[in-house]
């Protein structure tokens, strides 16, 4: 798993073989590349959502507040879980580890916005018309959250050595 190093700010891979299976498979969620496959799956069941929560008529502001919503779901939820399951100290680390770093660097925030404009994009590719307001908004997560990546690459990745997924 790419993580952060103490002293020298670059990645390493580090070995989860000691956790136990279904451990390792929640962690291994947030992990590149699996993280991928996960953001773009949110993404792309996110236009269904937000048209059964925002109607048809998809009112701009419906569709921004339930986007909202959603991306603070997808903080409180992880949360929640983490202090509902025992989990180990391992895990707990490596969660507590990632947290740190999302904090200490906006990159993962727009990582975020970018894939899941992108399973948007799949969706809105595959289903048709997503409305204006949601077609709105997967145009910004994808320019948004592109240029947000760029950016920060630019800024600090050569420097880090982070691998960005």
């Amino acid at each position: 798993m790419p993580k952060q190093g103490q002293e020298s700010g670059r990645m390493e891979v580090v070995d989860h073989s000691s956790l136990p299976f279904h451990e390792r498979c929640v962690v291994l969620l947030d992990q590149y590349p699996w993280s991928i496959g996960t953001r773009i799956g949110l993404g792309s069941v996110t236009p269904y959502v937000l048209h059964k929560m925002c109607d048809t008529e998809q009112p701009f502001w419906c569709v921004i507040g339930s986007f909202l919503a959603i991306l603070f779901l997808l903080r409180l939820a992880p949360a929640v879980v983490r202090r509902l399951v025992p989990f180990s100290e391992e895990a707990q680390r490596i969660w507590r580890e990632r947290r740190q770093l999302a904090k200490r660097f906006d990159s993962y925030q727009w990582q975020k916005l970018f894939w899941m404009g992108t399973g948007m994009a799949g969706y809105a590719m595959t289903r048709g018309n997503v409305g204006n307001a949601t077609g709105t908004l997967l145009v910004f997560c994808l320019i948004g959250g592109g240029l947000g990546v760029l950016l920060w690459v630019r800024r600090h990745g050569r420097r880090l050595g982070v691998n960005i997924g």
